[in-house]
């Protein structure tokens, strides 16, 4: 029999776990409420406030450039110096990230980190920062690197949570190493092999080690099952081939030789295969093919790639409701979980190790922060050639601003208008369901307390007739230690006379209540909101356009000494 060892060592040396967090996505821009903006703007701002109300409007806007320029003036080393220093703070990273900038993002990120106050914004700064910090490779990846060197390490990963895929996936690497760390110390692996979750992206090469090591122990039948099981479940697994070669082996060892033969050229077929696909593959015009091939298995690098995508959403997420200055939004940064599978082909050519990743995606940090101070080179080359004091322009770019405020409010109050008539035919229907009530309650009281007073009646004829008639001696008679017919007879009373007090009491109160609850309640809250927000719409419409006419007035007096040289 052969040794079989080396070969286990040598598949659970690929299980080596490193942690490539995916690029940011961007997110859709968060709508502001344009009326808050033109309340807001009547208000007197500090000039910290007044530049973070300024940046509020970019963020809605998505100015990546005005949020970056509206905050770097100010001065968040010394903590919070203002009201709302977190938030300010917490936009211009994001604008950071947003451009690519990480070297100026990490700096901010550990001036607010010195803050003695927090809040969900220094959270999610210093959230975003581990991430950079813990991988040090920049866009449009953020890596961090899990070391299951220890046996500590991997001992408690081993014992992961395996209801998520990253857990699952973490506990298989983990029971790898401990197997192959149990295999060359000339331990039974099988145990730690045995516990690889079925779901892990390593539970193939968890049943070919295994299938491997009962055969290694003289258990023939059961590990060629185990391995020839491997080859009809994962069509994918890429060491097929050295599962083939294991059952050739086996094969051989029995004396199955057409067995032995067939799988020999079932491997030789596979090599030409990979070896015209590695022919294709030698082009430089395949490099993006194969690099894709390679991003698709990362476990072969060693790899476990986190998706970082949710929680890159999130903050951005975060980001538009920080646009809000008068709300305090609450989204805590999410766990992180492994990406989806992707589709690509297959090919046997060896990936690059860990530390050849990290260094592609430092070089792509590096790429992304050239391109950030690039585009802030453009910046400072447009701003050189545009002329700010161009009176004109600007006033005609509010007045057109202006005419879309106005333009939304004016469909704002026709759509709050034409609510008019559902909002009666709902009044009428409140109405119409607090008379029923009134009524229903009514009919049913009046019911109990006719039932409770035939009760009452019958029961004093009880009394009257049975009780205190002719043969009352024989009636009251009764067992020592129960109750009498007049004392049952009394308790019947006082529960007649319960339920007719509890029905007098509703009868009398329910349709006052019912009243207050259409008055205080259903009414202001449905049918009188509808009517204050319209007339809210109305009065901002007003003010726009009041706006819009000294906009209008501005323009002509800025065009009349044109016209006059003219």
């Amino acid at each position: 029999m052969r040794t079989l060892a080396p070969a286990l060592v040598a598949l659970a040396s690929s299980a080596a776990i490193a942690v490539a967090i995916a690029a940011p996505v961007r997110a859709q821009d968060v709508a502001a409420d344009s009326t808050q903006r033109l309340r807001r703007g009547q208000e007197t701002l500090s000039p910290d406030a007044l530049r973070l109300d300024l940046a509020a409007r970019d963020q809605t806007r998505g100015d990546v450039r005005g949020v970056i320029e509206d905050l770097e003036g100010l001065d968040l080393s010394a903590g919070m110096s203002f009201d709302q220093a977190d938030r300010a703070a917490f936009l211009l990273g994001e604008a950071y990230l947003e451009l690519g900038d990480q070297d100026r993002f990490t700096s901010l990120a550990r001036q607010v980190s010195a803050w003695k106050r927090e809040s969900v914004f220094t959270r999610w700064l210093a959230f975003e920062l581990r991430l950079i910090e813990n991988g040090g490779a920049a866009a449009p990846g953020l890596s961090g690197v899990a070391d299951l060197a220890r046996d500590d390490a991997a001992t408690a990963l081993a014992g992961a949570d395996t209801t998520s895929q990253l857990g699952r996936d973490l506990a298989g690497a983990a029971l790898i190493r401990l197997a192959a760390r149990a295999t060359a110390a000339g331990q039974d692996a099988r145990a730690w092999l045995e516990r690889v979750p079925t779901g892990s992206r390593y539970a193939a090469r968890a049943r070919h080690m295994l299938g491997l090591l009962r055969l290694e122990h003289g258990e023939a039948a059961a590990g060629r099952a185990a391995l020839e099981s491997l080859l009809a479940d994962d069509s994918t697994y890429t060491d097929r081939r050295q599962v083939r070669l294991a059952l050739a082996g086996q094969a051989l060892d029995q004396g199955r030789w057409e067995s032995a033969h067939q799988i020999y050229r079932a491997i030789d077929s596979d090599w030409w295969q990979q070896h015209g696909l590695l022919a294709q593959l030698s082009s430089p015009c395949s490099l993006d093919t194969l690099w894709a091939a390679w991003g698709a298995e990362p476990a072969r690098s060693g790899l476990m790639l986190l998706d970082a995508r949710p929680a890159r959403a999130r903050a951005r997420q975060l980001a538009g409701a920080a646009a809000d200055l008068g709300a305090r939004p609450a989204l805590e940064p999410p766990a992180l979980d492994e990406g989806p599978a992707t589709q690509a082909p297959a090919t046997s050519v060896a990936p690059p190790p860990a530390e050849a990743w990290s260094a592609v995606m430092a070089s792509a940090g590096r790429v992304a922060q050239a391109e950030a101070e690039l585009e802030r080179a453009r910046w400072d080359e447009a701003d050189a050639r545009e002329s700010l004091a161009d009176q004109r322009r600007y006033l005609a770019i509010g007045r057109q601003r202006v005419r879309g405020e106005e333009a939304q409010l004016l469909a704002s109050a026709a759509f709050l208008d034409s609510l008019r008539a559902t909002l009666a035919s709902l009044d009428s229907r409140l109405r119409g369901m607090r008379d029923a009530e009134r009524a229903h309650i009514a009919a049913r009281t009046a019911a109990i307390l006719d039932q409770c007073a035939g009760n009452l009646l019958w029961m004093r004829a009880m009394a009257r007739f049975t009780l205190a008639g002719p043969d009352s001696a024989r009636m009251v008679a009764h067992p020592a230690g129960l109750p009498g017919p007049d004392s049952l007879l009394a308790a019947e009373r006082g529960l007649a006379g319960a339920v007719a007090a509890l029905a007098e009491s509703l009868a009398a109160g329910t349709p006052a209540l019912l009243a207050r609850s259409y008055t205080e309640a259903w009414r202001p809250a449905v049918i009188d909101r509808a009517a204050r927000e319209a007339a809210a719409a109305r009065a901002a419409l007003v003010w726009a356009r009041s706006i819009h006419g000294s906009i209008d007035s501005s323009l002509a007096a800025a065009r009349a000494p044109t016209s006059g040289a003219c």
